[in-house]
């Protein structure tokens, strides 16, 4: 997982060295050189970043054609104690185009979508029909729909879809190498002999369907006290493992266990939106015993949670720059960013 991670943590590797980062913002007097996406992604070559600024002003719906990198600076702004009172970058629908012929290895292969939120509209989805494709650190309002793609990688984002993940062909269509961990989601389906890593997740919804999955379903978290709608298995023994369930609806077998979420989480009272879901002290069923010996949940694995969604790298939050100085004298620039770290 981690080198899928790396154009997000060194954007200064070799494939980047020569790529631009365009600055986005629709705010009123605003110094940015795009106020709306679809100029800043008509302007953009393959490999730039759009740095898309926190606004009170949605940004719209945008079609990506291209490999490109779109950074927001994340989403409950204010709530939590490292992401300051300010504003999300609120988006629209974004549909991640393959190339000519419908070929996924074109058009926006390799995109990353990091630290925005999805929220504008209804029908605010993220539509994958090009490989590789990174979608970390988002809220998301509606579901991602994915086409016959490869190596998806889904984490640390924050859904309150009914479904987190839908394929946009309900008949045939399956998941090959994905990865989907670290997020704090309501429910999830992938079809039959889907394949890839479905670890370190939350699932708060009572519809977790995952059958015949080539790959591991590891070290989540699931609340619901339901049992009807929860079907797990996957190819291989000991591949669905380390999990910690509310009624028990994975079973004992495998380091599998039994919590219910006011034994688990610390709760709503005095903390954020997705703060109440982190683990208790003495939650002794998700506490150091996941199969990598971190914690169980979102907050466990390689790339934990992040409060916030916020970003690896500083996204600016305001930028104020005088509109002329003298030649002689200092220029006067106040900044204000935020990071994950």
């Amino acid at each position: 997982m981690k080198h899928l991670w790396l154009g997000l943590v060194l954007l200064a590797s070799t494939q980047q060295l020569f790529a631009r980062v365009l600055r986005v913002n629709n705010s009123v007097n605003s110094t940015a050189e795009y106020t709306d996406l679809t100029t800043a992604h008509a302007a953009a070559e393959a490999g730039d970043t759009l740095m898309v600024e926190g606004s009170s002003i949605g940004y719209g719906r945008l079609t990506i054609t291209k490999q490109l990198t779109i950074i927001g600076p994340g989403y409950f702004l204010g709530e939590n104690a490292k992401a300051p009172a300010s504003l999300s970058a609120i988006v629209g629908q974004f549909f991640i185009k393959p190339g000519e012929n419908n070929d996924p290895s074109a058009g926006g292969v390799g995109t990353e979508i990091i630290g925005l939120s999805f929220t504008e509209e209804d029908n605010t989805s993220i539509i994958v029909s090009a490989n590789n494709v990174l979608i970390a650190k988002c809220f998301l309002s509606r579901d991602i729909y994915i086409g016959n793609v490869n190596a998806i990688t889904i984490v640390q984002n924050f859904s309150i879809a009914s479904y987190a993940l839908r394929f946009a062909n309900a008949f045939g269509a399956v998941a090959n190498n994905l990865i989907f961990t670290n997020n704090i989601v309501n429910s999830f389906r992938v079809h039959d002999m889907s394949s890839g890593v479905v670890n370190h997740n939350l699932f708060l919804g009572a519809d977790v369907h995952i059958t015949n999955f080539v790959g591991e379903f590891r070290s989540n978290i699931l609340a619901s006290t339901r049992s009807e709608d929860i079907k797990v298995s996957t190819v291989g023994v000991g591949n669905t493992s380390h999990n910690t369930a509310a009624t028990g609806q994975i079973g004992d077998d495998h380091y599998n266990n039994t919590s219910t979420p006011p034994e688990i989480f610390v709760g709503e009272s005095g903390n954020s939106t997705d703060g109440q879901y982190r683990l208790q002290q003495d939650a002794t069923a998700a506490t150091g015993n996941a199969h990598d010996g971190t914690d169980r949940g979102p907050f466990g694995g390689e790339l934990p949670y992040v409060l916030s969604g916020l970003p690896d790298l500083p996204v600016i939050l305001t930028l104020q720059v005088p509109g002329a100085a003298h030649p002689s004298s200092t220029l006067s620039v106040t900044l204000r960013a935020i990071s994950g770290h």
